[in-house]
């Protein structure tokens, strides 16, 4: 079943499901991608602190939003994408000393805490 973007067409098959950080890296690449960091996501950082969350993308996951908001791949390639590399990465240490002791860090945890920033981000 292909899956059509409104980008460059990439089925969902054609994300691989590990080496994330040199897929997004070459993806980027081959359309001259870099991150720009704006207002949006200025916007972004103050709304997760203030929820007493602190969302730090890496490289990567910076990468994957530029790619979405430069329209190489739309919202649910973004998706995969970000769950699938945090999938592949060490879970990060709490920013939060506090933060109870199961206090989820799954990758499909993160990135619903992480909504907020990606969201604003993406669409700008």
């Amino acid at each position: 079943m292909q899956y059509e973007s409104k980008g460059v067409g990439m089925s969902l098959q054609e994300i691989p499901k590990s080496g994330l950080q040199a897929f997004v890296a070459e993806l980027a690449k081959r359309h001259g991608i870099q991150y720009v960091r704006t207002g949006s996501s200025a916007l972004a950082q103050v709304i997760t602190k203030l929820a007493d969350d602190e969302v730090v993308p890496d490289e990567t996951e910076k990468l994957i939003i530029a790619l979405k908001r430069a329209k190489v791949i739309d919202g649910r390639e973004m998706r995969v994408m970000l769950s699938r590399y945090l999938d592949e990465v060490p879970t990060k240490k709490p920013v939060n000393p506090e933060a109870p002791p199961n206090y989820d860090y799954s990758a499909s945890a993160r990135i619903a805490r992480s909504s907020v920033e990606v969201s604003c981000e993406a669409d700008t």
